[in-house]
């Protein structure tokens, strides 16, 4: 009980605190435990983040902790990442957290269903970082690279069309 608390508290402080490095070593430090108490109390302040500013270490934060996170939490963590992309006017502010969003659903990609993984595909294509050369673009395009295998349901006439564009500028 005290190291979960203990746990909670560096996870709250690295968010609040935009400390990435932190919460990064926080997030090894979980997974190499393999405590699912240690895991829940981490994603939960993660989750419990709300503001623009905090997204990209709460982001990064979910990314490493992937393989710990239970298989009943994928969708709020999804949904959570999801809602991170949905700006569609972006500022040197919001940018990297709207990019390491991206990230994070990238690396949860291996644990994501066929309907999630298409959700994924879908909304990458349409995101507006895919219109422009750009950091984001990348992030899109690794993110879709990484959902790919994982479902059968995407159109991918619609995807190779915008990946050849891509490649063509």
């Amino acid at each position: 009980t005290y190291a979960v608390g203990w746990i909670g508290q560096a996870a709250y402080h690295s968010i609040q605190g935009e400390n990435r490095e932190t919460a990064k070593r926080l997030a090894e430090f979980v997974v190499k435990q393999k405590d699912p108490g240690f895991a829940d109390i981490t994603l939960r302040y993660a989750l419990g983040s709300r503001l623009r500013q905090h997204a990209h270490t709460s982001s990064e934060l979910i990314g490493n902790l992937a393989e710990v996170i239970t298989d009943d939490q994928i969708s709020n963590v999804l949904e959570y990442l999801l809602d991170g992309v949905k700006d569609d006017q972006f500022t040197r502010h919001n940018e990297q957290a709207v990019i390491a969003c991206w990230d994070g659903v990238r690396r949860l990609a291996f644990r994501l269903s066929d309907d999630e993984a298409s959700r994924v595909c879908s909304l990458a294509i349409r995101h507006p970082f895919s219109r422009g050369k750009s950091l984001g673009r990348v992030r899109i395009a690794r993110t879709l690279l990484a959902c790919m295998p994982h479902t059968n349901r995407v159109d991918w006439v619609e995807l190779a069309d915008r990946c050849v564009g891509w490649a063509c500028e």
